[in-house]
């Protein structure tokens, strides 16, 4: 077949079934509709990790969640991140609401609060975790709620851990070692 034939066959296709084309379009637009009864649906939940040859590194968090009810709301209206605060440091870029409307609501982050996590509470000498928390401004069911979210390795661990050994043990040699 000379191209001229695939064109016009092509263009006879479309223009005959266009309601099959349309159909196809209209199934990915909705992505909800395959999950109705669900309370939320993450459209989006992107992971990216680095790491360098010093130990350190970071790992980042895109979310993008389709809120479908009002039990979802009360849910997802308090976002909770840790991190171990010794070795690394939890940033929030943004969170925020997009209305059905297309107005965005963003979440300031004068309104992040940094609070000791439930083990460190009950076992403070054991553990240097913690967590910021994330009040949703504006969330309702019917919303997309997005946020990034950035882990930052300040210090790393086979350091660290030399360093306390180093402190405790007084001897000439002392050898770490680390398999990942």
């Amino acid at each position: 077949m000379t191209i001229t034939t695939k064109l016009a066959a092509s263009v006879l296709c479309l223009v005959a079934f266009p309601s099959a084309l349309l159909s196809q379009v209209m199934a990915q637009a909705t992505p909800q509709s395959g999950f109705p009864k669900e309370a939320y649906v993450f459209e989006i939940l992107h992971t990216h990790v680095r790491f360098e040859a010093d130990g350190t590194g970071s790992r980042e968090m895109t979310g993008r969640i389709r809120v479908q009810s009002e039990a979802a709301t009360h849910e997802l209206g308090l976002l909770r991140f840790s991190y171990a605060s010794t070795f690394e440091s939890l940033n929030i870029d943004y969170v925020r609401v997009r209305k059905p409307d297309g107005t965005v609501v963003v979440t300031p982050a004068s309104d992040v609060q940094e609070v000791d996590s439930d083990v460190s509470r009950q076992a403070p000498m054991y553990t240097d975790q913690r967590e910021k928390h994330v009040a949703v401004k504006a969330l309702g069911s019917g919303d997309i709620l997005e946020y990034h979210i950035v882990w930052t390795v300040h210090d790393a661990l086979a350091h660290r851990l030399r360093r306390q050994l180093k402190r405790k043990v007084r001897a000439g040699c002392i050898r770490c070692t680390a398999q990942i």
